[in-house]
């Protein structure tokens, strides 16, 4: 099982990744990236837990759970790494960006020892992120799960004709 849901981790982490790297317009377009994204994903987790449902003799309320909280972990890292190799490697300038309209924005309110804290913790900031999307990640998983898992759940009879 674990393979499985280290493959089925990964599909779901590289697309989460694609939506994450997009971006986000603004405006009424957020929106509906935001429910395409959100679409895109939950029909994904549904179809994975339903397949892994299929292929199990016995898959209880427990089974669909674990399956989607350990998928969940598994897409979170992969979702993770993907978004540390791109603001480290392929885009560093975004999350420079970021810090100095957060450092601009401290400096006007008159928050200078918070602005010099934010840029004191710029080398920590993929770690942040990488752990923070573990979480996350692996929560949503559990919240799906929980939420599918009574739908996907199944028990044939021991001695049945298949």
């Amino acid at each position: 099982m674990i393979s499985t849901v280290a493959l089925d981790g990964l599909l779901l982490g590289v697309v989460s990744a694609v939506f994450l790297l997009v971006g986000r317009p603004s405006g009424m377009l957020a929106v509906l990236v935001w429910l395409l994204q959100t679409g895109v994903t939950v029909g994904l987790f549904w179809y994975l837990l339903k397949r892994q449902s299929l292929h199990a003799d016995r898959f209880t309320y427990g089974s669909a759970v674990g399956y989607g909280t350990l998928t969940g972990l598994f897409s979170g890292f992969v979702c993770g790494v993907l978004f540390v190799l791109y603001i480290t490697l392929l885009s560093p300038g975004v999350v420079d960006a970021l810090l100095d309209q957060m450092v601009g924005l401290y400096e006007q309110l008159g928050m200078a020892d918070t602005a010099e804290a934010v840029v004191e913790f710029r080398p920590f900031l993929p770690y942040v992120f990488f752990i923070s999307y573990l979480f996350y990640f692996t929560f949503i998983g559990l919240l799906y799960s929980l939420v599918m898992g009574n739908f996907v759940k199944q028990t044939r009879p021991p001695f049945s004709a298949e």
